[in-house]
């Protein structure tokens, strides 16, 4: 199952060194370079998820999160920063539900290590809303018989 990611980081170079990083894993990868263009494509196209900066001109990351989780709530939320800061991590968690919090420079097993969790759970996802109408099928079925099992 595919899956796609948005990355969000004024600087190309940083967005390169992604691109690059992430060739081969078989993601659907989008880059943007600034968090208000990438609204605008968030609002076109569903994205499983979104991995965006801290820093960044017009909009700092966790805002830019904030907004993707009122506007695409499914989307699995990444925060990339060069600041190591407990507040901002704990802002991000709190107003953005930021499920990881990748500090740079980042090694590319923990970037591959962190999507790799978050696209688990996109696919974990899909198979149980795939799943629930055959479950609520089956529960009307069966209607309110109780099934025990010995011990």
């Amino acid at each position: 199952m595919t899956v796609s990611v948005l990355f969000v980081d004024d600087e190309k170079c940083v967005l390169r060194a992604l691109e690059r990083t992430l060739r081969d894993e078989g993601y659907i990868t989008s880059f943007c370079s600034d968090p208000l263009d990438a609204l605008t494509r968030i609002g076109e196209e569903a994205f499983d998820i979104v991995v965006s900066d801290f820093m960044m001109p017009n909009m700092s990351g966790v805002d830019f999160l904030a907004l993707v989780r009122e506007r695409r709530p499914a989307s699995f939320r990444m925060l990339m920063t060069g600041c190591a800061d407990s507040q901002a991590t704990i802002r991000a968690i709190n107003e953005s539900a930021v499920c990881h919090y990748l500090e740079k420079p980042w090694t590319d097993a923990e970037l591959k290590a962190a999507l790799r969790r978050a696209a688990t759970s996109v696919v974990a996802e899909r198979a149980a809303k795939a799943a629930a109408p055959d479950l609520a099928a089956a529960a009307r079925r069966f209607g309110k018989t109780t099934y025990r099992t010995s011990a």
